[in-house]
């Protein structure tokens, strides 16, 4: 419910804080990526799972998103 609200991409919601909300607004500015092994032939690829990175996929993606009156509810 809280997505349907401020729009953010999965991996962006995902690496959420507390402390991104300022006041009416939020901070997008980490997200969640998946990372990978690659075996020494190069014929597997392995998945190692997920960390979250503190920087966006671009320039753009490092936002304030406005938290209208139902998002600041459902937080």
């Amino acid at each position: 419910m809280f997505n349907f609200q401020v729009g953010l991409r999965i991996g962006e919601l995902v690496a959420l804080k507390w402390s991104d909300i300022n006041g009416n607004y939020l901070h997008v500015q980490r997200m969640e990526i998946q990372t990978f092994s690659i075996d020494a032939n190069k014929s597997a690829i392995t998945s190692n799972g997920y960390e979250i990175i503190d920087y966006t996929k671009s320039n753009a993606g490092d936002r304030e998103v406005y938290l209208n009156e139902e998002a600041r509810l459902l937080l």
